[in-house]
């Protein structure tokens, strides 16, 4: 038997010959391994998630890196039990139907009048996914957009490809409104108001620059749409449930806010507002926790076992050595080059994975230096929030707009979505680092 000696460390059998492989080498291909399956979308995301999970077990093991009990260690139950209760809270909301009666509200507010009735759809579409999913948004408003072209000929392809744009702005803004969001706030430890206050002001400019932009560009004639039979409360089916879902969530958010005086966890709070909304809410839990996004959850708790191994095998400090020597010339070019780093590669693959794996990398950035570590939080959710939105199959809330629009024989091109989005997106990032700059300047 060939025996090919390249370091002392455990050794890897494959057929037959003894090739030794350095540990960090082999776990950084199973990430790869894993990165490629989600850029190429071979698999279901949870599904190459959880081979990456076995692989890393497997080799952990036999490398002796981790036990076989180990990996259950590596998954952060905080991040999920967060994520978990702010799912069932926003379903408890959704099922309420208290989106679809604010947005036939907006409707009889603007008195039908069609150029405010876009700016308003704009601004209520930010508004929502603060809340609340930006899938479930995006399908909220585009069926409102929809129902409004029934009546009144509109660009519907303007209304809702920019409603889809809105929907990533108004992500950014609290720990709850994205999965990245949740993500940084929980593995960093940042509070409630600390978090909305960092993003608020960003999170307006880029409202207004939107809407600048869509001013600009969009021409919307000018027209009205009839009010006789739009009734908000129609949409409504239980108002006691109705009011008892809007007051749980109401509270939870309260609490959110007064987290930091009370000494609870923010994920506490959430599962207690998720236990409240499922036992007065009115709803079935068993109907509520199947339509739970619970692929996402899976797909997590893979991915932390897979970067856990990154850490354990030394590779993640690979990592931090190539994106130091990469970032760590200034506290400036460290910060905002991260966002433009998180940003790019969420174009490509989904955000989620992004975010995991630039946190730790993050740590190593602020030691090297000097920054404090809650700016290269600002970056990681400004990059990617907006980075979904630069290719029409990164975003879930735009490929949601685009089937909608493919159902009314509307295609939208690749080439088309460049050339409406990428100047918008551009101007999006560079807002953005100026503000980062402002960010370190001022710290």
């Amino acid at each position: 038997m060939l025996l090919v000696k390249l370091n002392t460390r455990p050794s890897l059998l494959l057929h037959g010959c003894r090739l030794l492989v350095p540990d960090e080498t082999l776990f950084l291909l199973v990430f790869a391994l894993v990165v490629l399956l989600l850029i190429t979308e071979k698999y279901h995301r949870s599904l190459a998630a959880l081979l990456g999970l076995l692989l890393t077990v497997f080799f952990g093991v036999r490398r002796g890196i981790m036990s076989g009990r180990e990996f259950i260690e590596l998954v952060d139950i905080h991040v999920l039990i967060f994520i978990v209760s702010v799912m069932v809270l926003c379903e408890g909301l959704s099922r309420s139907r208290f989106f679809h009666f604010i947005g036939l509200w907006v409707v009889k507010a603007t008195r039908g009048e069609l150029s405010r009735l876009f700016i308003s759809f704009q601004l209520l579409t930010a508004i929502l996914t603060v809340f609340l999913n930006e899938i479930a948004v995006m399908l909220i408003m585009g069926s409102l957009t929809l129902a409004i072209s029934e009546r009144v000929r509109i660009n519907i392809e303007k209304w809702i490809l920019f409603e889809a744009v809105m929907t990533d702005i108004g992500g950014m803004l609290l720990p709850i409104s994205s999965i990245p969001n949740l993500i940084v706030a929980s593995e960093l430890n940042l509070g409630f108001i600390e978090f909305a206050r960092a993003m608020m002001p960003i999170v307006l400019l880029l409202i207004a620059v939107t809407l600048l932009y869509l001013i600009g560009t969009v021409e919307v004639k000018e027209g009205k749409i009839s009010l006789e039979d739009i009734d908000p409360w129609s949409a409504v089916e239980d108002r006691g449930m109705l009011y008892k879902s809007v007051l749980i969530f109401s509270a939870v958010i309260v609490l959110f806010f007064l987290q930091e005086e009370l000494g609870v966890s923010l994920e506490m709070i959430a599962l207690a507002g998720a236990t409240a909304m499922l036992i007065l809410g009115g709803e079935d839990p068993d109907e509520i926790f199947r339509d739970l996004d619970w692929s996402t959850v899976f797909f997590l708790g893979g991915f932390f076992v897979i970067i856990g191994g990154l850490e354990k095998s030394g590779a993640l400090e690979l990592l931090g050595s190539a994106a130091t020597s990469l970032l760590a010339h200034s506290k400036l070019i460290a910060v905002v080059g991260c966002m433009w780093i998180v940003a790019l590669l969420s174009a490509v693959m989904d955000n989620i994975p992004v975010t995991l794996t630039m946190i730790p990398l993050t740590g190593v950035l602020a030691s090297n230096t000097g920054a404090e570590h809650d700016l290269f939080a600002w970056s990681i959710v400004l990059g990617a929030n907006i980075g979904g939105k630069m290719l029409p199959f990164a975003s879930p809330s735009t490929v949601v707009a685009l089937g909608l629009l493919k159902r009314e024989g509307i295609i939208v091109r690749t080439g088309e979505y460049f050339k409406k989005f990428i100047p918008l997106l551009t101007i999006h990032l560079i807002a953005s680092s100026l503000y980062l700059t402002l960010l370190v300047v001022l710290g």
